[in-house]
């Protein structure tokens, strides 16, 4: 048997044992905590700057929601440029609006891979109802068009948020006001400057497209719509040949 010596000796190494146990868990968790505390650092960090933005000037806005309800009404505020602070998602969101940038279409110009490409060929075919664009004059005449319309956004809330895609809906405005302004005026008057204070055929597509802006409520303001040098107007390949007087 051991004598109470031996025993008291054991329980002593014992208990060294165990506090040497604990001191290294101690030294162990003070360090896991560091290492933790360092981790929510960081992520916090990460959390409060990570819905921050640069808006660049004259080239885009923003708009900041917050719950889904915008924050961002004053004009100056959102073309504001520079640095941008948001909270969190999806305590706020950031939505960004493009400056604007003009509209163009070709709905009634040449199919790709035409004239426009290539350039003026001897043997170019007649108009392709199905790939080439035209417009109908009020004389009922051909005519190829292309064009760009030049716009301000004036309520950048109402053009980010009423439509889903306000540049397709401006685009579909243009075409109908080229067509619209064709039907108004025979091809003469189209190709000859404007008589007697008539509006130019330019300016008739303006006016239709400020009243389309109007009606649909897009919450900007039509500056201005030019179809040359930008745009152009031409008659059917066909027709230039056989008519050079309207070449």
């Amino acid at each position: 048997m051991k004598d109470d010596k031996e025993i008291h000796a054991e329980d002593a190494s014992a208990e060294l044992g165990n506090e040497a146990g604990a001191k290294a868990m101690d030294a162990a968790l003070r360090s896991s905590f560091v290492i933790l505390k360092g981790v929510i650092g960081v992520l916090v960090v990460y959390l409060l700057f990570s819905n921050a933005f640069v808006v660049e000037e004259n080239s885009e806005g923003a708009i900041v929601l917050r719950f889904g309800e915008v924050t961002t009404t004053e004009m100056d505020t959102v073309w504001k440029p520079g640095f941008r602070y948001a909270l969190p998602y999806p305590i706020e969101e950031k939505v960004e609006v493009k400056r604007a940038q003009p509209v163009k279409t070709r709905k009634g110009w040449y199919a790709p891979g035409g004239r426009m490409e290539v350039g003026p060929d001897e043997e170019a075919p007649k108009p392709d109802a199905i790939q080439d664009g035209y417009v109908l004059t009020a004389d009922e005449k051909v005519i190829h068009v292309k064009s760009e319309m030049q716009y301000r956004i004036q309520d950048p809330i109402r053009y980010a948020f009423e439509f889903h895609n306000a540049p397709d809906v401006l685009k579909m405005i243009l075409d109908n006001a080229i067509t619209s302004a064709a039907a108004q005026k025979t091809l003469a008057e189209i190709r000859q400057p404007a008589i007697n204070n008539e509006k130019t055929f330019p300016e008739l597509v303006e006016v239709r497209a400020r009243e389309l802006v109007e009606q649909y409520g897009l919450g900007l303001d039509v500056t201005g719509v030019t179809l040359a040098p930008v745009g152009d107007i031409e008659l059917p390949h066909f027709v230039q040949k056989s008519d050079a007087s309207l070449s």
